[in-house]
């Protein structure tokens, strides 16, 4: 009778042994897979919250280096008549028979002219006859060409010119999607040349976009 009361008790402990076991396995497993779930929507929604960040920071950054290469690019003067418009210098690599081109522009409102002044260094002393600002296959001519000044700079010179454009092609010339290259034609013959390079165009063409978009704008 003992025996059988001990017998009934322990199938009873095993029964409910298995109830605890495996009745309830299938539940925590639905737990553990949807806690999963939670955690790995968690993890995309925090993935895309800091991939935009980092887009909105990068965007913010990008915008702000805009802004501080065009306020590096000009300055303006307000006088009695209009405004100074004037284009920082702006040094061009590929030379070709020059080893060094530096150019700036100066606009007044009150006229229909861009004047192009440069500054190159040469082996010797020259004198810039003609200056062709060529893009593709559109050309525009300067006029007014003349010297400046010349220095010896080291064991080379150094020659100032300026030149004079009319407002609409310097205008056109920006606008341009190749790259800008300037012709000189020298005295005795000679021929030489600065160009900017694709991707350096590309950037500073907006720039004076930009800002012949503001003159434009002031007329």
């Amino acid at each position: 009778m003992v025996v059988l009361q001990k017998y009934r008790m322990l199938t009873m402990l095993r029964r409910h042994v298995w109830v605890v076991c495996f009745s309830q396995r299938p539940q925590h497993v639905y737990m553990v897979n949807n806690e999963k779930k939670q955690r790995g929507f968690f993890y995309r929604v925090l993935s895309l919250l800091e991939l935009t960040s980092t887009i909105i920071f990068f965007l913010f950054l990008s915008l702000q280096t805009f802004a501080q290469s065009i306020e590096n690019r000009y300055r303006s003067h307000l006088d009695t008549n209009g405004t100074t418009f004037f284009f920082c210098p702006k040094q061009l690599g590929n030379n070709v028979n020059i080893n060094k081109f530096i150019y700036d522009m100066t606009y007044h409102t009150s006229n229909d002219s861009v004047i192009l002044n440069f500054t190159l260094i040469a082996n010797r002393p020259v004198k810039v006859t003609k200056m062709v600002l060529a893009c593709g296959d559109k050309n525009y001519v300067g006029e007014s060409v003349g010297t400046m000044y010349a220095d010896i700079c080291g064991d080379k010179y150094e020659i100032r010119t300026t030149s004079k454009f009319s407002l609409k092609d310097i205008c056109d010339v920006f606008s341009q999607s190749d790259p800008l290259t300037f012709r000189l034609s020298l005295d005795g013959g000679g021929n030489a040349s600065a160009a900017y390079s694709l991707s350096k165009w590309n950037k500073d063409s907006k720039l004076i976009t930009r800002i012949f978009e503001l003159i434009n704008f002031q007329r």
